[in-house]
């Protein structure tokens, strides 16, 4: 029995800014509340329990395989008519019954397929099989799922705790011309779980609501509109009043304008810039085709290579380092430093 081909991407992802990839869950009282970053939890050898920030696949595989869509579908110059096509090769489609098949069918005729009477072997045949986008990514066709022929890990931060749950790979081109022996150094200069944390803040304003803007509205057909924005200042504005009278407040305090606009302080945690997190993608079973739309779509990354939340507040800017091994043998290195993207592959 033939053993499928085995392509495996063994690196690290470095932030270059702060990541924001927040888990939804806060901590604090109020004013004070701080939206927390995703962990992940490893148990050291005496027992001890640990949180290092991580990244989740399903967020790298989702913007990655937006970049590999883009790609492959510029190369073909395709020409979407129908949205579940679209899904399918951005998205991964979604599972649909017997009576959605015939938006099932767009899909086979926006890529020219005809179909005979057995629907769910020609999305084997035609999709699963022939359709390398849809082969290596997988997805849902009808009621038949295709399974990715490609794996992302998770981008776990490369500390001082987490050393013995990285890659030896991993760690070795890490430290590429700096520490030879790994395997037996005793002390590598990698932070601590707490130094890839960092605490940040915005703030928001409705400035809409500030009556010095407010007499901006002129009457020229906004007169709706300016009432409209004025009622809303004043009910905050008097909802704030109530609050501190304990509900009860005097007409005269009642009838005062609104003096301020309304300011949040957003606080929440962040992968500090300068971490190194842990990236290995394996690729199982591909063709020569595949392996091509997969550094397609990093090279489509590394023209706007952010992960997270936030861009446009200067955070998740990263770069990337990658050795590559084909059935256990380095194959050469792909990586993006600054703003060039190196490839060297044999």
């Amino acid at each position: 029995m033939k053993i499928p081909r085995k392509i495996e991407f063994k690196g690290y992802v470095k932030a270059m800014q702060p990541i924001v990839h927040l888990s939804g869950e806060t901590s604090g009282r109020d004013d004070r509340k701080v939206n927390s970053i995703i962990v992940q939890k490893f148990i050291l050898a005496d027992g001890t329990e640990i949180f290092v920030p991580k990244v989740n696949a399903n967020a790298v595989r989702g913007i990655l395989r937006d970049c590999m869509a883009s790609a492959y579908c510029a190369n073909r110059a395709m020409d979407f008519s129908h949205i579940e096509t679209f899904n399918l090769f951005f998205s991964g489609g979604m599972r649909l019954g017997a009576e959605n098949e015939k938006k099932v069918k767009n899909i086979f005729s926006d890529l020219g397929i005809k179909i005979g009477e057995n629907f769910e072997l020609a999305v084997i045949e035609n999709l699963a099989l022939k359709e390398p986008l849809v082969s290596l990514l997988g997805g849902a066709v009808g009621k038949t799922m295709i399974e990715s022929r490609i794996n992302f890990s998770n981008l776990i931060s490369i500390t001082q705790e987490t050393r013995p749950f990285i890659d030896t790979a991993v760690l070795r081109h890490y430290f590429t011309g700096t520490i030879e022996d790994i395997e037996n150094a005793e002390d590598l200069p990698l932070p601590g779980c707490g130094d890839v944390i960092d605490k940040m803040f915005i703030t928001r304003r409705d400035d809409a609501l500030n009556p010095k803007n407010i007499e901006y509205f002129n009457d020229q057909g906004i007169a709706e509109l300016r009432q409209y924005i004025i009622e809303i200042a004043d009910s905050r504005e008097l909802k704030k009043k109530k609050k501190a009278g304990n509900g009860e407040i005097s007409d005269e305090e009642a009838a005062k304008p609104v003096t301020k606009s309304v300011k949040d302080i957003h606080q929440f945690e962040a992968i500090a810039a300068g971490t190194c997190m842990e990236s290995i993608i394996t690729l199982t079973g591909i063709t020569d085709e595949q392996l091509g739309i997969f550094l397609a779509g990093l090279r489509v990354f590394a023209n706007t290579p952010y992960l997270g939340g936030w861009k446009s507040r200067g955070c998740g800017r990263v770069e990337f380092s990658y050795l590559v091994f084909q059935d256990g043998e380095e194959k050469g290195r792909v990586a993006l430093v600054g703003n060039r993207f190196e490839e060297k592959l044999q």
